[in-house]
């Protein structure tokens, strides 16, 4: 009698773990495949700031392929705030940052300052050669990437902060933002996050926009990083 309850109880813990599993799976779907666009910033402020802890608690070789990430997630989310789906064989699929950043253009042309696009490249060099190292290969224009790992934070506030205003969201999802909630936050256990988030951020008035505009990102003339012979 022992035996045969044990297996009904084991049976039934199976039986919720598979339906978990299946709930879990469909929202995992439904997450990739969402038209909300605050969904998408909230996915880009965490990477942004998983990428800002990364840096400064020492992981400058995996800080550069976690910008990418983020720079990702954020090109995604202004897509999406056009009305683009997030789906295979859609250009909003995929890793290539060029080809995201060429699809904002076609949307918004400020896509096209030529300073953001070299930051763009300039990232995706990274992705492509630390990411996958076994697959090392020269870019389409036969250059080279300058690896100094301490210099990916600046450029990757610059991008940000030309990025996240862009995207259409309502002054009330501005508000409730990741970003602009750990800001206003007075929360002792999240001062490491704030921290993470503000320290030399000189772009950091930009990024916590509380509307959607076209903001004017002073870049660093001395980024040269992405230059042969730097």
């Amino acid at each position: 009698m022992g035996s045969l309850i044990q297996d009904v109880i084991l049976a039934s813990i199976f039986t919720f773990y598979c339906m978990w599993y299946s709930n879990c799976y469909a929202q995992r779907i439904k997450m990739f495949g969402t038209d909300n666009p605050a969904v998408w910033v909230d996915y880009a402020d965490r990477s942004y700031l998983i990428t800002r802890l990364l840096w400064f608690t020492g992981f400058k070789f995996d800080a550069p392929v976690s910008s990418h990430r983020t720079l990702e997630l954020y090109l995604k989310a202004f897509l999406v705030s056009k009305g683009e789906d997030v789906a295979k064989g859609k250009a909003t699929w995929g890793h290539d940052l060029k080809g995201l950043t060429e699809s904002c253009t076609i949307r918004n042309h400020d896509f096209s300052n030529s300073e953001f696009t070299r930051r763009v490249a300039y990232f995706q060099r990274y992705f492509d050669l630390v990411r996958y190292p076994s697959e090392l290969r020269l870019s389409d224009d036969d250059g080279m990437i300058w690896f100094s790992f301490d210099s990916c934070i600046s450029p990757l506030d610059e991008t940000v902060a030309f990025i996240r205003p862009r995207i259409e969201l309502l002054e009330d999802e501005w508000k409730k933002s990741m970003l602009n909630e750990l800001y206003s936050s007075n929360d002792a256990e999240r001062g490491f996050q704030r921290r993470a988030f503000t320290d030399s951020n000189v772009q950091i008035k930009i990024i916590l926009c509380e509307k959607t505009s076209r903001p004017e990102v002073r870049f660093d003339p001395a980024f040269t990083f992405d230059m042969p012979g730097c």
